[in-house]
Parts: structure tokens; C-alpha cells; sequence
């Protein structure tokens, strides 16, 4: 008996296991150090309240984004027959285009981006910096970058299509592709990091100057001002470090990225052990940052310390009782099944 509705509605059953490779065995090493690490981070910011500040409010969802990032790149299997159904639907436009991961990432930058022009107003303008940076226009602002991230994310949605039960991309003009490639490149990377790298320099240059005017002033360094001074430093030295590393680690996936859409490399290319080698190399940013924060932040070392057994026991010195610890792209113009390519394994789609 032919019934319609169960082909339309015909049951996954195909599914690709994960290939362990080098690639995918070092993807899930860094995807379980970025998970515990960035759990860490936001685990001390909800327990310690001296980190709840507007700083700290930024380095939380930047945990947030870096953690989302570590749980999207754990390699799992994939499905070749996802069905014909709303739910193959689903799956072809929100995991096998690695939305998620993207959006993540995205929000990781802006947000990192926005910090480092916090850290600057906060420095060089303090009295603006208190009016504007308020502890509700923080949320509002982190809010905005959350949807500005999702927002520019929206094509996923349309490129990713089920073709009678296989996920695919869609196709673009060539024309398109460089244009949207370019983009790309410039809105979620390239501006950016000028401004992460100004914010970051102007900031430095503005407290080397209020130094030099407080020792013209004969003001003492152990005095409060020069102890605030000595603690921006600390932040945007930290800051520094966090922009240096996502500098180094996403450069070379984000130059190659825009040169394949331009039509400079293959279309092969995305799918090679150099790129996904370059892939790896930027994960590795997402899992590296709360590394920055225990060795350059004394709060988060404290929160960390508190908070794990193995260090508390190595800590020189006595051990605070509980209550103190508490209160101190597979490519868009590259259609492809979901085989033992592209997919969770090697994340390129974007």
C-alpha cells in the first residue's frame, strides 16, 4: 500500500560516525578544555560577588560565547537522511550550517571588541564612562551585541535547504559570494580588530600619561591614586593578552576564509588539512582565555583556587573557609551531502 505520508515523513536511518583522526581527536581536546575552562570562568563570576562588576559582566558572556563555541565543536555523527519532515528541516538550516557556532563566535568578538572600548572610556574619560556604562546600559549593550551576532547569522537559515531528505547548501552568484565574503570579513573580523587594537594602545598611552602627571604632582605610589592606576593596568594588560591571542589565532582562518571567496583559493580548499588545521588554530582561542585570566587577574586566581580542591590543597598559606570564598562555514556557495566531510568534524560551514 503506497502512503504518502510516510515518505514524507520517512525515519532517519542513515548516519555517519565520526572519523578519529588527528583532527577530530584534537578538536575534542580542545572542545572539553574550553568546556571546563569557560564553565570555571562563569562558575567563580555567579560565586564571587567583588566580580560582579561591569568588567566582570563582560568577561562573563564572553564565557558564555567561548563556551557555547567549545560544546558546538565537539565532533559527533552526522545524519545523511534527515527525512523530508519539518525536523530534517530544522536540522539541515540550524546544525548542519553550525549556526550556533557561528553566532558564538561572532559575539565573542563584538564582545570583546566593546570591552576594549570600556576599558578605554573608562580610563581616559571617567566621568562620561560612569554616566554612560551604568550597570543596566551594560546589559542593554550586551544584549544588543547578542542580537547583532544572531542578526548577522540570519543567512544560515536560508542557505542551509533539505533536498528530499539530504542537507545542502545552497548555491550563490559569484558576484554575491565576494561581495558577502567580503562582508564578512570586514563587519566580523577586520574593524573589529582595529578597534580592539586602537582601544587597547590609546588606553595604554592615556595611563602612562596620568602616571607622569601624578609624579608631577608629587603624588605618593602608594597613594590611591596610583593604587587605581596600577589596577586599570592589570585589566588592560589582561585585555591586551586576551586581544593579542584572538589576533594570532584568527588571523590566518579569516584571511583564508576572504581569499576563497574572492575566488584566490579552490573551492577544494575548506575541505584540506590546512584549513581545518587553521580552524583549530582559532578554537583554540575560545579555550585559552580563561588560562589569560587565572595568570593575569588575581580575583579570577583567587575564584579558581577556591573553588578547586587540587589547588587549595597546593596553596601556600591557610585555606579560606567556605563562607569567605563566597562573600570575598562548510562554504556558503559550496553544496555538498552531509557525508565524512563537512560536518561537525571539521565545521566549516558558516
Amino acid at each position: 500500500m503506497d502512503n504518502d505520508s510516510d515518505v514524507s515523513e520517512r525515519p532517519i536511518h542513515t548516519w555517519n560516525k565520526v572519523v578519529w583522526n588527528w583532527n577530530t581527536s584534537l578538536q575534542l581536546v580542545l572542545a572539553i578544555i574550553g568546556i571546563m575552562g569557560n564553565a570555571l570562568v562563569i562558575a567563580v563570576y555567579v560565586r564571587r560577588k567583588e566580580m560582579r562588576n561591569k568588567t566582570g559582566t563582560f568577561i562573563l558572556h564572553l564565557a558564555i560565547a567561548d563556551l557555547m563555541t567549545s560544546v558546538a565543536i565537539i565532533p559527533l555523527p552526522t545524519i545523511v537522511d534527515v527525512g523530508t519532515g519539518y525536523i530534517g528541516t530544522i536540522y539541515c538550516k540550524v546544525i548542519h550550517t553550525n549556526v550556533v557556532l557561528w553566532i558564538s563566535i561572532v559575539a565573542s568578538v563584538f564582545l570583546l571588541t566593546t570591552l576594549s572600548g570600556e576599558r578605554f572610556l573608562a580610563v581616559a574619560y571617567p566621568l562620561k564612562y560612569r554616566i554612560v556604562f551604568t550597570q543596566k546600559r551594560t546589559y542593554y549593550v550586551i544584549s544588543g551585541v547578542w542580537f547583532v551576532a544572531v542578526l548577522l547569522n540570519t543567512n544560515s537559515f536560508y542557505l542551509g535547504v533539505n533536498d528530499n531528505g539530504i542537507c545542502r547548501i545552497r548555491y550563490l552568484e559569484q558576484s554575491f559570494q565576494i561581495v558577502q565574503g567580503a562582508g564578512i570579513f570586514l563587519i566580523e573580523f577586520a574593524i573589529p580588530l582595529i578597534i580592539m587594537i586602537s582601544a587597547n594602545i590609546a588606553t595604554a598611552q592615556e595611563l602612562k600619561s596620568q602616571a607622569k602627571n601624578l609624579l608631577a604632582r608629587n603624588e605618593s605610589r602608594d597613594g590611591p591614586a596610583f593604587s587605581l592606576l596600577r589596577t586599570r593596568k592589570k585589566v588592560i594588560e589582561m585585555l591586551a593578552i586576551v586581544v593579542i591571542s584572538f589576533t594570532l589565532c584568527w588571523t590566518p582562518d579569516q584571511v583564508c576564509y576572504f581569499l576563497y571567496n574572492i575566488g584566490a583559493l579552490p573551492t577544494n580548499f575548506l575541505y584540506g588539512h590546512v584549513y581545518r588545521t587553521l580552524v583549530l588554530l582559532a578554537f583554540c582561542n575560545s579555550c585559552g582565555n580563561p588560562f589569560i585570566y587565572a595568570s593575569k587577574n588575581k580575583k579570577f586566581r583567587t575564584g579558581f583556587q577556591a573553588m578547586l580542591p587540587s589547588f587549595r590543597s597546593n596553596k601556600v598559606g591557610p585555606v579560606l573557609p567556605t563562607s569567605s570564598r563566597q562573600s570575598a562555514r562548510e562554504n556558503q556557495v559550496y553544496s555538498t551531502q552531509l557525508q565524512n566531510g563537512p560536518g561537525h568534524s571539521c565545521i566549516p560551514p558558516r
